[in-house]
């Protein structure tokens, strides 16, 4: 989806029926044509009277389209269904990749998207375009360029033009992308190109009890809480995840504040039993943070390498008894019911969390928590990477759905507030705190083996706010609470006021992407961590922070305007391990290979676009002005003797040959 060099250009023609797909495709005489279209036919259309998609009718007419401008209008109602994703997404990498019954989605297509994407289909983010394809937010370029086709969209000319440029430089494949960035590093040419970069960002994570490399962790003895980070569009810092990725995040940290204060209760109770919270990043590119961790795992080096100055214990997957995934988690239509869903066939340890989370759900008022059958694969999810080191343990992913996603703007730009939670903002906000109070309740009697009902019980008000963060508005109360306050009231460090984007980005890259996971690193950490006392000055706390190898101390604005929090909060590489080998791709059928291309930014313009005949005047115009441009110099150079007065250099006075040295 690259433009050539110096930008694609055509003739703009904004599409609103079939009758202006037409124009653009057959009968218009003024080709090539750059379409307007909006987000209504902005899909892949199922339509009986379409032969094809129209985005696949305009690849097929290379002579007549040079790109596609998409305006987002924001009228939502007018769009059903749209996600550029597989409608089997992470095909190829998950539990089920070698399963002749269940691999390649051979039971269930997730993400149909009503009707927005064919069966076993790439989805819009993985086909191959030969143009790019551009999207405009801003409501006043908009009616520029409705205004500009309006005036001068044809048949006469003028025509309303336009350019869209975005060179890319990625080449082929990522094994062979990678290979020639790396050769291109490793020289000493003054004019580098570099081709592309792995995807990749970071994982996070934290215990709530503490640990230290002295500690000997027991099998089956850690309860993990999962969540991922990310989701994508096909445009650039365009990925609200809302549902995709915001509301398992925003109950994972709803759910980290509320164990956090049965701390003592659980460390006194739970037998050596511990939590561990998880958010994955690059999951929805194959599984890039898991997969990251399953191998670090098998390494003996997570959370951190044991050679390192890091004091936290290391954790294998043999010690997980329970694997708790939140993932889409708003109610979308009529089917309000969470959904817990597992591998085929529930072992004791899933038998034992279904029926702790049914129990515990059923004390909800209109609230419904149900399991799925047996003989049902798990959903798209980061535990099918730990389900094939650990088989034994009792993973479960918690969902919106009992069949296919009923988000129908799965990883999309309209997968945003407006369309999860469009009518009541207290309606989301109450359906994640009973979620969260549930799995609360359920990982409490699981370490425990206690009941604490009903006091167990998470604050909505809380997850309201962590809402507003991530969903919302990034510049938000709870954002500013755990920055140092002295940044906090310093504008230039404030987050902007719109949702930070939810895509992984470019691995080592800063990105707003990648300040949302700082927030996030953050947020867990003040959560789930200790407040230290009111006679902790912000030199003490940044002393702490230096010395400690167990521990990170953070000063943030809190509740009093500055306070030093604890915490064992840690962020670890996403990377695919298939890019640990500088220059090289390894394992590319086990790992994500993901890249992105190096490019620079879009750029879109808007001209007039005169006739052939008008630009063919003007071409010979130009030759015939350059033509005697250089007979009336060459004239002048000829008779230059004749049209300037030689100086005779021996009559001039001394003086004035000596003036001005």
């Amino acid at each position: 989806m690259t433009a050539k060099e110096g930008g694609n250009v055509g003739v703009v023609h904004v599409v609103n029926d079939q009758t202006d797909i037409d124009h653009v495709l057959k009968t218009g005489q003024h080709y090539p044509y750059i379409p307007v279209i909006t987000a209504k036919y902005f899909k892949l259309l199922t339509d009986p009277r379409i032969c094809r998609d129209i985005l696949n009718q305009f690849k097929s007419s290379p002579k007549r389209i040079t790109g596609v401008l998409v305006v987002d209008e924001k009228r939502t109602s007018d769009v059903t269904g749209l996600s550029p994703d597989k409608t089997c997404p992470n095909d190829g990498f998950g539990l089920y990749a070698d399963d002749t019954t269940y691999g390649h989605c051979g039971q269930q297509e997730w993400n149909s998207a009503g009707e927005s994407t064919l069966k076993h289909n790439d989805g819009l983010m993985f086909n191959d375009w030969p143009f790019p394809i551009f999207m405009v937010r801003n409501a006043t370029n908009i009616e520029e360029i409705k205004d500009c086709f309006k005036r001068y969209g044809g048949p006469e000319y003028p025509l309303c033009g336009i350019q869209l440029e975005a060179p890319m430089n990625a080449a082929k494949d990522s094994v062979a992308c990678i290979r020639r960035t790396h050769l291109q590093k490793s020289s000493y040419s003054l004019s580098q190109t570099f081709y592309c970069d792995p995807l990749g960002g970071h994982n996070i994570f934290s215990t709530l009890l503490w640990t230290s490399k002295r500690d000997k962790i027991s099998n089956d003895s850690v309860v993990v809480l999962s969540a991922r980070l990310d989701s994508f569009s096909m445009f650039d810092n365009v990925s609200p995840g809302s549902d995709s990725a915001l509301t398992s995040v925003v109950t994972l940290l709803a759910i980290a504040k509320t164990l956090n204060d049965y701390r003592s209760d659980i460390q006194r109770l739970s037998n050596d039993k511990n939590i561990l919270y998880a958010l994955f990043d690059g999951e929805a590119f194959d599984y890039i943070g898991s997969s990251r961790v399953a191998h670090d795992m098998s390494a003996g080096k997570f959370p951190v390498d044991p050679k390192s100055d890091g004091d936290v214990a290391q954790l294998r997957s043999e010690q997980f008894s329970h694997f708790i995934e939140l993932n889409q988690l708003a109610a979308h239509g009529t089917d309000d019911t969470i959904y817990i869903h597992k591998n085929l066939k529930s072992n004791e340890a899933v038998s034992k969390l279904e029926g702790l989370l049914e129990k515990y759900a059923k004390n909800i008022r209109n609230f419904k928590m149900s399991s799925i059958s047996d003989g049902r694969p798990l959903p798209p999810s980061s535990v099918q990477t730990f389900l094939k080191q650990n088989n034994a343990m009792g993973g479960v992913v918690i969902a919106n759905h009992e069949n296919e996603f009923t988000n129908k703007f799965y990883n999309s730009i309209y997968d945003d507030i407006q369309n999860v939670n469009p009518n009541d903002d207290k309606l989301l906000a109450t359906r994640l705190t009973n979620v969260a109070t549930v799995v609360s309740k359920a990982v409490y009697e699981l370490l425990t083996g206690q009941q604490r009902q009903p006091e167990i019980s998470v604050n909505q008000t809380l997850v309201e706010l962590l809402l507003d963060c991530y969903t919302n508005n990034s510049n938000c109360d709870l954002f500013n609470i755990i920055m140092d306050p002295e940044r906090a009231h310093h504008g230039t460090d404030k987050p902007r006021g719109e949702p930070l984007p939810t895509y992984v980005g470019v691995f080592g890259s800063s990105t707003l992407s990648s300040a949302s996971r700082i927030y996030t690193h953050m947020l867990l950490s003040y959560l789930g961590g200790e407040e230290l006392s009111p006679d902790v000055t912000k030199e003490n706390c940044t002393q702490q922070n230096k010395e400690s190898r167990q521990f990170s101390f953070y000063w943030m604005t809190g509740a009093r305007n500055g306070t030093c929090i604890k915490s064992q909060a840690i962020k670890t590489d996403a990377l695919s391990p298939a890019f640990l080998s500088e220059g090289q791709v390894t394992d590319e059928r086990l790992y994500s290979t993901w890249t992105e291309s190096r490019w620079t930014g879009g750029k879109v313009r808007i001209f007039l676009m005169p006739s052939p005949l008008q630009q063919w005047l003007t071409l010979i115009a130009g030759l015939i002005l350059t033509l005697i441009s250089f007979v009336f110099i060459y004239m002048i150079d000829k008779n230059s003797v004749i049209l300037f007065e030689r100086m005779d250099v021996a009559n001039v006075p001394q003086q004035s040959l000596t003036v001005g040295l």
